[in-house]
């Protein structure tokens, strides 16, 4: 009996018990997590910026088109988030204030709604330079920040209006400067706000 257990305690010692080598490997291994962007213009001239500042640490997927209000990117938010990424980040709404769109408020709730099962959202809000409409969007934001855990606001549209350099002359889109410091800035919110 002692010479069975002697067995059984020995060969569960050899299971747990990894080489040098394998523990190296496994040490140094990290799993390089996806980080999903959903936007608009802004986020279309910013990709390179983004890309270059979030890898190799993190594997990005990218969707962004000039001109796209929330209703017009939701199904690239149904998308990214069916694929469960370790965090969103979601920069819409400027089309939406820039050409009063009433609807508003119901395309944010859908996109709210498609991505209340993730794990992070980082949403970004509207230069208060396109008047009440871009305010309301920047507040309905703010709110979902306020009462859902994984959601955070990022407020490049009060950083933007107040950084002359980092917009064109039409107050809305980044300067190649201006895109170098939105990619810093939803890199600090993703490490700060989803690590």
């Amino acid at each position: 009996m002692r010479r069975q257990l002697a067995v059984v305690l020995t060969t569960l010692g050899m299971l747990a018990v990894a080489s040098p080598a394998q523990a190296r490997a496994r040490s140094t291994t990290k799993e390089i997590e996806t980080v999903a962007f959903v936007g608009d213009s802004i986020s279309h001239l910013s990709e390179g910026a983004i890309t270059r500042k979030f890898e190799p640490d993190y594997t990005i997927e990218f969707a962004a088109v000039p001109g796209a209000g929330m209703a017009d990117m939701l199904p690239s938010v149904q998308q990214f988030a069916a694929t469960d990424p370790w965090a969103m980040v979601v920069e819409l709404g400027t089309p939406d204030a820039y050409g009063d769109n009433t609807d508003w408020f119901n395309a944010f709730v859908n996109e709210v709604n498609a991505l209340t099962s993730q794990r992070c959202v980082v949403l970004l809000t509207v230069t208060p330079e396109l008047g009440s409409l871009a305010d309301d969007i920047d507040a309905a934001i703010y709110y979902v920040g306020v009462t859902h855990h994984q959601f955070h606001g990022l407020d490049w549209g009060d950083i933007e209006y107040t950084k002359s350099s980092w917009v064109m002359p039409d107050h809305i889109h980044p300067t190649p400067s201006g895109q170098k410091e939105l990619a810093k800035l939803e890199f600090s919110a993703v490490r700060s706000d989803c690590g």
